[in-house]
Parts: C-alpha cells; sequence; structure tokens
C-alpha cells in the first residue's frame, strides 16, 4: 500500500489518542491519524465505532465504502471509472452498490 498511496502514512498522532472518546477505544488511533492528517472522511464498515458527536467536532465524518464511492462517482465520474478494475474486488468486499454503478459504465471505457 505504501508504494502505491504515496503521502499516505500519518505520523505523529499518537499524543491525540488519550484525549479521543469512541465505542471501541482500540479505534482511537484511526481517529487521531486521520485528525493529524488532515482527512475529512474516515472510509470504514464499522461506521457503529465512529459516532457522528465523536468525529464531526473534528471536521471528520465516518462514510461506509459503499457510500463513498457512490459520492465520489457523482463528484468525479471519470476518476471512479478509472478505477473500474476494481469492480470484483468492491462485490467481493460487500460494497454492491458501487460495483453495481461501475458495471454500468464499463461499456464506456
Amino acid at each position: 500500500m505504501d508504494k502505491h498511496a504515496i503521502d499516505a502514512i500519518v505520523s505523529g498522532y499518537e499524543d491525540l489518542i488519550p484525549a479521543l472518546h469512541l465505542p471501541d477505544p482500540n479505534d482511537r488511533h484511526v481517529l487521531a491519524a486521520a485528525i493529524r492528517g488532515g482527512a475529512d472522511t474516515i472510509v470504514t464498515m464499522n461506521l457503529r465505532d465512529f459516532p457522528v458527536e465523536a468525529t464531526s467536532v473534528w471536521g471528520i465524518e465516518a462514510a461506509h465504502p459503499d457510500e463513498f464511492v457512490t459520492q465520489l462517482f457523482g463528484i468525479s465520474p471519470a476518476a471512479v471509472l478509472s478505477a473500474a478494475e476494481y469492480v470484483a474486488i468492491l462485490e467481493r468486499q460487500g460494497l454492491r452498490q458501487s460495483a453495481l454503478l461501475l458495471r454500468e459504465y464499463l461499456n464506456v471505457i
């Protein structure tokens, strides 16, 4: 992942962890890294452990991957279509709406 997602590694977030409160304390590092990295969205299937009241104070939302890809398609269809080779992976990961949406446009590529 590090090779393909340049600048995706976040460091120096550890000092934030003790002040964060989430339903699962083991997820605090994720929110801390999102804060330190300047993210506006945490993409996770585990929405239950990232409630709005815990993330919104930091200007961060949690989004299900299927919702995230669908919204991204609305913003930039070309960006999503350029990643169409991942449709099978999306389906295997349970992102059925996103995969279905992408399949409709595969013949355009």
